[in-house]
């Protein structure tokens, strides 16, 4: 068995120096190892080969930073073949990594990338060993955490404090998130407080602060919960989310939460910005001071044959400037698809002409933002921010490393950034779905379909066609025969003229249990689940066709019935990751809110795996965020899954959004059939809408 090994590069007053280094070696026995300095980290982690690794996020950031210089600075064939596999990695080594399913296909290619990448990567890193990697003191970017996982790494977050013995929260093996904290240890008991405040209660807590009862009585309640400082929430698995300093966290005027902390992490995940600053607490809009990290963007300037003459000139370069607007402005979009925090996207920067310093009071020991001292010391550049003003003078006293000090002085640029909305990620993700995609030939006609109830005639002579991999909606006013006509496609009513032709295979009418054996699959406009069953029964009931066991080997459950129904139920895990339903997979359909039973009706659909999906207003009674939502997921599912929709939906500006062309029914006739510009633009179409005619 391989002996546990740590490598310890963490401050030996910390208290977490005194939990890892000496109470949990001691009762876990493994062998501590430091590095020689500061500067050999890197080589002393190769020479060791931990297999435990325990480190703030800092550490895992430059580790990242000067992977991504030495990648940039390989030649064109080693930097394709990393970004190749890199992204093989994140779709498939946390899957591995957690034990999830994972084609073979998928595995094959995975254990190449292990071969040419990963492995070499983490040897170089002194990683190739760690069974398990921890972090914390400060939250970690998503992105980060995915980089680790996805080589394999077991990296996992812990929270806590000096005042808790640090041990408060952890992610446990297989439920790590990569926007939590994770579940309360044992013995810990964990509450947050009606303004947000997380409390925590422990044998691990302190006793008192050392001859200071003010103190004590302010950080511990009556009850002995200690008030942490943090401010966070529980999600629906039960796993705690930090998002900021309780007392940092606050609000735009038009009331948005605003948690500067989370905002400054998100951009600190880019190599090339060592620090930021976010302001917006009881103002309009969220602003930005950015520090450079001069060793990635010097790199990245010297490769774009940019000169410069120190940190002050390489920060006020057009082309650095450009280089950060993209990061914050990538920032903005991930913040869009929040609903809580959308309007805090940053508005406008400046980039710094000196880096914080800790020496000039700008930074705490352990290198965290102070932020009410800058706010104050350049005040000046926040009031230019906040105004219509281009550029801004400040003159700094700065302390220098021999004990001098001195001024530094610069006219700096202010630079506006794009805000981003929720409607743009999705455009942006038909763009990139619309690049790389070829739609086929057809695979659907109806040719001359009508269909009557007694002497009323709900469809008249409809011929249109679906072609493979398409888009393709059907819309009308109230009564124009877009349902019947679903109902025509998979069986449900038969018409009493016409054909239908799937695949090239020509009939009169479609038989419903053929429809779904034959790849047609189908959600409704009411939805219909099964209330009372878990999101993932009602998921399964879905693999029904796909079932080869019959009713009593099923019943049984043993033998191949067990393993059929194991494979099939990692079917549909993967499609509950894929609907980002995780969290809700045991929970009964019924006790779940208007939107996610659309999302669990449209993943039983999935879990049929159709190659026609029949999508009947999947998005009808949804608030805005919720149909962007449902937006995303329909491109997904035409882009990755390659699957073709027949869509009915009532928002136009969704249709018009996603399909790739449109036909247009009223009163059971067909009055238009194009691209979403010609329909627009059609005089029928318009009068239909506004009831001019009929």
């Amino acid at each position: 068995m391989l002996a546990m090994t740590c490598c310890r590069i963490y401050p030996l007053a910390w208290v977490g120096d005194h939990l890892l280094s000496y109470a949990q070696a001691l009762a876990a026995g493994y062998t501590i190892n430091c590095p020689e300095s500061g500067d050999t980290v890197t080589t002393d982690l190769r020479e060791i080969g931990p297999t435990y690794y325990f480190a703030p996020p800092r550490v895992y950031e430059n580790i990242l930073t000067h992977v991504m210089i030495r990648v940039e600075d390989a030649s064109a064939i080693k930097r394709a073949m990393f970004h190749y596999f890199m992204r093989v990695a994140k779709g498939t080594g946390i899957r591995i990594l957690e034990g999830k399913p994972v084609a073979l296909g998928h595995r094959l290619l995975y254990a190449l990338g292990h071969f040419l990448v990963y492995g070499p990567l983490k040897n170089g890193l002194g990683m190739s060993r760690v069974r398990v990697a921890y972090t914390g003191g400060e939250a970690i970017g998503p992105d980060l955490f995915t980089f680790y996982r996805s080589l394999g790494i077991n990296l996992k977050q812990l929270y806590g404090s000096t005042e808790t013995f640090v041990s408060v929260c952890m992610h446990p093996n297989g439920q790590v998130k990569l926007d939590t904290v994770g579940t309360p240890m044992q013995q810990v008991e964990v509450r947050i407080a009606s303004h947000g405040e997380v409390l925590v209660k422990s044998p691990g807590l302190l006793k008192e602060y050392y001859k200071d009862a003010k103190a004590t009585a302010d950080a511990i309640d009556a009850d002995g919960f200690f008030h942490t400082g943090d401010a966070g929430y529980f999600d629906a698995d039960g796993q705690l989310k930090i998002i900021d300093r309780a007392k940092d966290v606050g609000r735009l005027k038009d009331g948005t939460l605003f948690a500067p902390k989370y905002i400054e992490n998100k951009l600190k995940f880019f190599p090339y910005i060592k620090e930021a600053v976010a302001f917006g607490n009881e103002r309009d809009i969220v602003c930005a001071f950015i520090n450079i990290d001069v060793g990635a963007v010097g790199d990245w300037a010297e490769r774009r044959n940019i000169a410069y003459s120190g940190y002050a000139d390489l920060a006020a370069q057009a082309e650095v400037y450009a280089l950060i607007k993209d990061c914050i402005e990538q920032v903005n979009r991930d913040l869009a698809d929040d609903q809580k925090l959308a309007n805090s996207q940053i508005h406008r920067f400046l980039i710094l002409h000196k880096e914080l310093d800790a020496d000039d009071g700008e930074l705490t020991r352990t290198r965290k933002v102070r932020r009410a001292y800058i706010a104050e010391k350049y005040q000046v550049l926040v009031d230019a921010l906040y105004s219509n003003r281009q550029s801004c003078f400040i003159e700094t006293q700065v302390k220098f490393e021999d004990g001098r000090s001195g001024c530094v002085s610069a006219n700096l640029r202010i630079a506006d950034t794009q805000a981003a909305s929720r409607q743009a990620i999705v455009t942006e993700a038909k763009e990139q779905r619309d690049m790389g995609r070829v739609v086929g030939d057809v695979i659907l006609n109806l040719e001359n379909i009508s269909l009557s109830f007694g002497g009323v005639k709900a469809l008249s002579d409809i011929s249109f066609d679906v072609r493979e991999h398409e888009i393709r909606a059907i819309i009308g006013p109230n009564g124009a025969g877009k349902s019947s006509m679903l109902n025509v496609i998979n069986g449900v009513y038969r018409p009493q003229e016409g054909t239908i032709s799937f695949r090239g295979e020509k009939r009169r009418d479609m038989d419903t249990h053929e429809a779904a054996a034959q790849g047609i699959g189908r959600t409704f406009q009411n939805i219909a689940l099964f209330k009372g069953m878990s999101v993932l029964d009602n998921l399964m009931t879905g693999r029904n066709l796909k079932m080869g066991c019959n009713f009593l080997r099923q019943g049984v459950y043993w033998g191949a019935a067990q393993r059929e129904e194991l494979e099939h139920r990692k079917k549909v895990e993967e499609i509950i990751d894929f609907l980002e339903i995780a969290h809700i997979r045991k929970t009964p359909v019924g006790r779940l809110p208007y939107g996610f039973q659309k999302r669990v009706e449209l993943g039983r659909a999935l879990a049929m795996e159709p190659s026609v999906l029949l999508l009947d207003e999947p998005m009808a009674g949804m608030n805005v965020e919720e149909k962007q939502d449902m937006c995303r997921f329909i491109l997904d599912v035409n882009d990755e899954f390659g699957t073709t929709i027949v869509l009915i939906e009532h928002d136009m500006g969704v249709v018009m959004d996603l399909s790739d062309r449109v036909i247009v029914l009223d009163y059971g006739r067909k009055i238009a059939d194009g691209t979403p510009d010609q329909v627009r633009s059609s005089q029928a179409v318009i009068d239909a809408y506004l009831g001019v005619k009929h």
